[in-house]
């Protein structure tokens, strides 16, 4: 009988050891895309166009975006995993929220020095989701340079016109021909 209870509280042990773990990783990993989202070089334009792309992934106001920046003094690294913690709060609620109230509660818990993970543990949901949204975010982030990138190029070479390009699309497929007919083939 004691070697059963010993057993089992061995087991229980080494499973909450292994959730602690897997937690622990997942909340380094939010480190790691907020590290390199704000050590990315920038240009005010390319600051101007991550917060426009964080705003349309995120679903919140440039406005709430560029206060974070300038009133709380946060990286586009924290605003990035606060914005998909908050996305991640409002779509587990048991009462609706919309993104800007539930990254109101996240930043209110992260002013206590909280840690993503216990904040995510108060709030009652996964760090998983939060650590896929961020890499989406940080993806988002990565296009909108690279798009930018291409304009200050094409801007060099004397071509002003910025293209208006939606999300997934891409201007040089939109602008050929669907079917190019062979010549040798009829």
């Amino acid at each position: 009988m004691r070697k059963a209870i010993l057993f089992i509280a061995l087991l229980a042990m080494s499973l909450s050891v292994g959730r602690f773990a897997f937690s622990v990783d997942e909340e380094r990993e939010l480190k790691e895309d907020a590290v390199a989202i704000n050590n990315t070089p920038s240009t005010p334009n390319k600051q101007s166009v991550r917060v426009t792309e964080l705003s349309k992934q995120f679903n919140v106001p440039e406005a709430r975006i560029t206060d974070l920046r300038n009133n709380r003094r946060m990286g586009l690294g924290e605003i990035t995993i606060s914005l998909a913690m908050a996305q991640q709060l409002s779509v587990t609620s048991k009462e609706p929220l919309t993104t800007d109230q539930a990254l109101t509660r996240v930043l209110d818990l992260r002013a206590q020095d909280m840690g993503w993970g216990k904040i995510a543990h108060q709030l009652g949901f996964k760090l998983g989701p939060v650590v896929s949204r961020a890499h989406q975010g940080r993806e988002a982030i990565r296009t909108a340079d690279r798009r930018e990138d291409r304009f200050e190029h094409k801007t060099e070479l004397g071509r002003t016109q910025r293209p208006e390009v939606e999300k997934g699309e891409f201007r040089e497929h939109m602008e050929r021909p669907e079917h190019l007919e062979h010549p040798m083939r009829h």
